[in-house]
């Protein structure tokens, strides 16, 4: 029999025992251990140990082969005087929790690593532990098996050795409650029970099918964080050559004389209409002279103003004379075209101070010289967004190359990206495959230019959102220049991006609701996030440049234009219809209370090509894979009868199925039978006129006649017989 006892510091608890169970009966004293042992009560005649130990029978047992076979017994007599595991694990058990469903063989947590009960002295050190790291365990259908020297001494009693049946773990030896107890598991353990005596139990033991065989909860492990965007190759930007870039003549053939007799012919002129000018100065530039004049108070400025016409006659002037009100100058300024005109070199304006020590959060580019002859650079940045305009010829497409070669020139791939459109797929065909591009081919295509403009969008959202998570963690982050200064670790540099769109007047006309929506809101909001508009066209009408448009574009570019109400549409103001042609041009920023007259950059065709040889030559290109797979898989959502047959959305095709089956179509029908709208109703009545199925509109609030029969409709779109 094995007999235990209560520890002396807990109060008794009765047993509940199964009926079949005999009582338990206290062990002998055993001599105390000063090292183990907790005080003994005073009215105790002798110290007890607080936690008794085994002591085998006098009756010699039958040799246990393991740690299963002890617990549950291997003998008949074993079996009926060993209490169960479930019974002695319940004496001990204390009253479940509130707050969590104990284990059934739960315990009360140890105060102060207080010993088991049934802890034996450790251990000696001539006598290592069976579980030993130097000793191979050795194995037996019940389990571990001892030796013949550790079996003789259990049965003599002797336990002086530390060996013991409940030694299942070398370094802290626990109870059979506490080896149950899923609240006390030190750390390194295993943590479930089954798993606590996987080491010293084998499979066909009895207790196996007393504790649940439950798989080991696996440890909730960190799941793997996602792989980092991979780095791109920096490589140093090597810039074109500026040998590739041609010196023309700049030499201004305007001589003294020529101005003087200028001069008296404008005095001449106006003396004839009773006003006595005076004569301030001259300044010559490439492709004008102006010349300032004065005049007395009592005359009005506008009385010099409408005599553009008759001074343009006595000057000779072909091309007209610009005649304006220059209060800097506090005179009034008479541009009169040179006999022979000067060009401009890019490589010229390019070795202008502001063009090499620009500011390094800007992007400039070269634009021309001025009347007073200096070299002018423009800055996207602070322009925010460009709107150019100009009639065929004028220069509009020079001034754009002229633009995108300089940026070349300056920035690098890490710094610039650009997205070129150009519904001609004649302008921007020769950068196709630079490494400053956004996806490699330049697009043309009006579905991918609506999806170009839709990632943009979506650029400039994610950019916001990436400054919004500097400004949360302390860092006052307002626009891409800040937050390229306070990057962290693994963290890209984020470029900046210019789209440009050439020939806007073709895209208006097929995808004008699309494209508008997304001009606006990019012009609107994209500025602070690193991305630039520069839009063009050649007919500057109020149906292309709409007002939306022209409120988001503060930078207006003008060349040559045929009519008045043109310069109007683009500069809000006359001069343009009186330009050259041949890049002369007027510009106007924000920041500006008057037009500015410049001559611009002449780069011929055979230098761009020469340029962009060079920067294929020298530099690899890549490209966002990502941006390449959005912008041409995306499709369009089609409006009415501007898609194709094939891509018509249901609604109009199901609409065109009704009123063939009935003959007729209207809009109050279409509402009643399709469930939508007026206005999509309206919508489906204009596309079906369109394509000639039904009647036009005669006048008579009535039903329209359907022209398109079934079998008709069938070929078309298919259907059902019914």
């Amino acid at each position: 029999k094995k007999t235990f006892t209560q520890p002396l510091n807990e109060p008794e608890q009765p047993i509940s025992a199964a009926p079949s169970a005999p009582a338990i009966q206290s062990a002998p004293p055993v001599a105390a251990d000063p090292r183990e042992l907790p005080p003994v009560r005073a009215e105790e005649p002798a110290p007890a140990p607080e936690f008794p130990r085994y002591v085998p029978s006098a009756q010699p047992s039958k040799r246990r082969t393991s740690l299963h076979d002890y617990l549950a017994g291997s003998s008949e007599e074993t079996k009926k005087n060993t209490p169960s595991l479930e019974e002695t694990a319940s004496r001990f058990a204390p009253p479940p929790p509130q707050e969590e469903k104990p284990s059934r063989f739960a315990v009360p947590e140890p105060q102060e690593e207080k010993p088991s009960r049934f802890t034996v002295p450790e251990a000696k050190e001539e006598k290592p532990s069976r579980f030993a790291a130097s000793e191979t365990p050795r194995f037996e259908r019940g389990g571990l098996r001892r030796t013949e020297e550790e079996h003789g001494e259990e049965a003599e009693g002797s336990l002086s050795s530390g060996e013991s049946v409940f030694d299942a773990r070398p370094a802290a030896r626990r109870s059979v409650a506490e080896m149950f107890d899923d609240d006390e598991i030190d750390e390194g353990e295993p943590t479930d029970n089954a798993e606590r005596f996987r080491p010293a139990l084998s499979g066909g033991s009895r207790i196996s099918s007393r504790i649940p065989e439950e798989a080991p909860p696996a440890r909730a492990e960190e799941p793997a964080p996602a792989p980092a965007p991979a780095p791109r190759k920096k490589e140093r930007y090597q810039a074109p050559a500026f040998d590739n870039l041609l010196v023309y003549d700049e030499t201004i053939t305007v001589t003294d004389e020529e101005v003087e007799r200028n001069v008296e012919i404008i005095q001449e002129t106006l003396r004839g209409f009773n006003v006595e000018a005076t004569f301030l100065g001259a300044k010559r530039g490439p492709a004008v002279t102006q010349y300032n004049i004065d005049i007395p108070r009592n005359v009005s400025v506008s009385t010099v103003l409408r005599r553009d016409a008759e001074i343009a006659m006595r000057l000779h002037a072909q091309d007209g004379v610009n005649i304006y009100s220059n209060p800097l100058a506090e005179a009034i300024s008479i541009e009169v075209p040179n006999k022979n005109r000067s060009p401009v070199s890019m490589r010229t304006v390019m070795q202008a101070e502001e063009y090499k020590n620009a500011k390094p959060n800007s992007l400039m580019f070269t634009m021309g010289m001025s009347i007073e002859g200096k070299p002018v650079c423009g800055d996207i940045v602070s322009m925010k967004h460009i709107l150019m305009a100009g009639a065929t010829g004028s220069g509009k497409s020079v001034m754009m190359n002229s633009m995108l070669v300089s940026l070349l020139y300056k920035y690098s791939p890490e710094d610039l990206r650009l997205i070129l459109i150009d519904p001609k797929k004649i302008e921007f065909g020769i950068y196709e495959g630079i490494p400053h591009l956004m996806i490699r081919e330049v697009i043309t295509e009006e579905k991918k230019v609506v999806a170009a403009l839709a990632w943009a969008v979506n650029e400039m959202e994610r950019r916001y959102g990436l400054f919004e998570k500097k400004v949360r963690q302390g860092i006052n982050v307002r626009e891409i220049a800040e937050y390229n200064e306070h990057l962290e670790e693994g963290e890209e540099k984020l470029p900046k991006i210019v789209i440009v769109i050439d020939e806007l007047a073709d895209l208006m006309a097929t995808v004008a609701k699309d494209i508008e929506v997304y001009i606006q809101r990019i012009a609107q909001k994209a500025r602070a996030a690193g991305m630039h508009l520069v839009l063009a066209t050649q007919r500057p009408s109020a149906d292309i440049i709409t007002g939306i448009i022209k409120a988001n574009l503060p930078t207006r570019i003008a060349f040559h234009v045929a009519q008045e109400i043109n310069s109007r549409i683009v500069l809000d103001e006359t001069g343009a219809d009186k330009l050259l042609g041949l890049g002369d041009m007027l510009y106007k920023t924000e920041k500006m209370s008057a037009c500015e007259r410049l001559q611009g950059v002449l780069i011929k065709s055979k230098e761009v090509e020469a340029v962009i040889k060079d920067i294929k030559a020298n530099n690899h290109s890549y490209y966002d894979q990502s941006v390449d797979e959005y912008i041409n898989k995306t499709r369009s959502s089609s409006v009415g009868g501007e898609a194709d047959d094939k891509e018509v959305d249901e609604k109009y095709i199901y609409a065109l199925r009704v009123a063939v089956d009935l003959g007729q179509a209207s809009i109050s029908l279409i509402q009643r039978k399709c469930s939508v709208g007026y206005n999509h109703a309206g919508k489906m009545i204009e596309w079906m006129e369109k394509k000639k199925y039904i009647t036009p509109f005669d006048g008579q609030a009535k039903a329209r006649k359907v022209l398109l029969s079934k079998e008709e409709f069938k070929k078309l779109y298919g259907g059902d017989d019914d």
